[in-house]
């Protein structure tokens, strides 16, 4: 699994990229196997007037194609890393239940044919 970090419109803290990874690898090392990148992109919507806006954005990309992305928007971008990864850990977690009941129903339904 590959990780990305990107800053955009604010300082670029090595603590912060620091941070993120960690955050990232403990949550997600469960999934791994399944997943070929993950890039986190943290952004300050409204620049140096302050308030909620530092925006976390993780994009996961699954080995199998398709990926699975969320946005979280917090007074700090600690918090918004730590919500979007939980976020993020819940929504893969959904879908790769999902595949393997997808897989197990077609076949339990399959036809049997007799030699």
């Amino acid at each position: 699994m590959k990780l990305e970090f990107r800053v955009r419109g604010l300082a670029p803290r090595p603590d912060v990229a620091e941070y993120a990874a960690r955050r990232v690898r403990f949550a997600l090392d469960r999934f791994e196997s399944h997943l070929k990148r993950i890039t986190v992109l943290v952004t300050d919507v409204n620049g140096p007037r302050g308030g909620k806006d530092k925006r976390c954005q993780i994009v996961a990309e699954f080995h199998r194609g398709g990926e699975a992305t969320v946005t979280e928007t917090r007074g700090t971008v600690t918090m918004a890393i730590y919500f979007a990864v939980v976020r993020l850990r819940r929504q893969i977690a959904n879908r790769l239940r999902g595949m393997r009941e997808k897989a197990r129903a077609s076949i339990r339904h399959a036809s049997v044919q007799p030699a």
